[in-house]
């Protein structure tokens, strides 16, 4: 049993359950490869500590580092940003899941810096996106083994946790249209050449497989090439929008 003594204040049982949810998911600006994912709690009663696990349905498709908390997660512009005692931790078997533990105060402490009632931004994480080439993917991001502790540390609330999917089109693959080989950001003749010199050997590689597979068929080949001739052409269909 997850307790946790933070301070002197009278213990109390919540009637309302406090939820958890995660937030609508980023690309870092910086680095198209780092996501921030915020974590939002509506407490209806004080808060004095949590704990809970975040992690993806496809580890393979994004991940935790071990080597710093700093490149998992923050608390900045957070409320609870002045808490004493912070933590994260990232199994080395299971990257894709991160442990977030959280206290107000340390045991004996009176600094009353515990979450009043109310919605907030709690944290945000930073896993690793390592799924580049993939623009139409989505993933549940699940919360699993949650704990949220009174002031006093004695009674744990009652919870709602939302899990989200979520939907990423990273770096230069954001807005670019299914076939538009060289994401410029508008599908035309180029394309087919682009596509031509990759498969021969000569050319770049398409920036993800939304834009490299006009047809929609889950690879790049020779097949995308013609499907989008054809389309040029007026005698085939248009490339399905990346989902």
């Amino acid at each position: 049993m997850f307790t946790m003594r933070l301070q002197t204040a009278e213990a109390q049982e919540c009637p309302f359950p406090t939820e958890i949810t995660i937030g609508d998911v980023t690309v870092d600006p910086c680095d198209p490869m780092r996501l921030n994912i915020p974590v939002f709690m509506f407490n209806q009663c004080p808060v004095g500590g949590f704990t809970f696990r975040v992690f993806c349905t496809d580890p393979s498709w994004l991940n935790f580092t071990p080597s710093g908390d700093t490149l998992n997660w923050d608390t900045a512009g957070s409320c609870i940003n002045n808490w004493e005692s912070m933590g994260g931790i990232v199994q080395p078997n299971t990257p894709g899941t991160i442990r977030i533990t959280a206290i107000a105060d340390m045991p004996g402490g009176d600094s009353g810096i515990y979450l009043p009632p109310g919605n907030c931004q709690i944290l945000t994480l930073h896993p690793i996106f390592n799924n580049y080439l993939v623009c139409d993917t989505s993933q549940l991001l699940n919360l699993g083994d949650i704990q949220i502790s009174d002031t006093s540390g004695y009674f744990l609330h009652d919870f709602i946790s939302n899990p989200d999917y979520v939907y990423v089109l990273p770096g230069e693959c954001a807005d670019a249209p299914r076939g538009d080989a060289n994401c410029s950001g508008i599908l035309n003749g180029i394309d087919v050449s682009f596509l031509v010199s990759y498969l021969k050997g000569t050319g770049p590689s398409f920036c993800c497989l939304c834009t490299g597979d006009a047809n929609d068929s889950g690879g790049v080949n020779g097949i995308d090439v013609t499907f989008l001739v054809a389309f040029f052409k007026g005698v085939g269909p248009a490339p399905v929008p990346c989902d």
